[in-house]
């Protein structure tokens, strides 16, 4: 990785922190199934309005297969987060809320 990624990835990491607010309350309001699918969809509504508001083109290069294995993936993360938040209390949302950066890093170097 670039050095000039870092900013990037500590970019990602605060949009996570600040998704856990709305987490915590979709989940205390309609369940962790509704809350991971909210998650999801708020996630890549914001990365698509970044992407219109900066002019670029969301293209897929890497094959529909690795878009599939990172949506998983992430759709995964997003229903443990509200899991986390419905059942285990906000100690375990906030480590499992902390790896997902650093797992999405992860998968983004391969």
């Amino acid at each position: 990785m670039q050095q000039r990624h870092w900013p990037v990835h500590a970019g990602f990491a605060v949009l996570w922190g600040l998704v856990f607010v709305l987490v915590d309350r979709v989940v205390d309001a309609v369940g962790w199934a509704a809350g991971a699918a909210a998650t999801s969809l708020v996630f890549a509504v914001a990365v698509a309005i970044l992407a219109v508001a900066r002019g670029r083109e969301l293209r897929w290069q890497l094959g529909w297969s690795r878009v599939l294995i990172l949506g998983v993936a992430v759709a995964i993360q997003n229903a443990g987060i509200a899991i986390a938040a419905e059942r285990a209390g906000i100690t375990l949302t906030v480590v499992v809320l902390g790896s997902v950066p650093v797992f999405a890093t992860l998968i983004g170097q391969l």
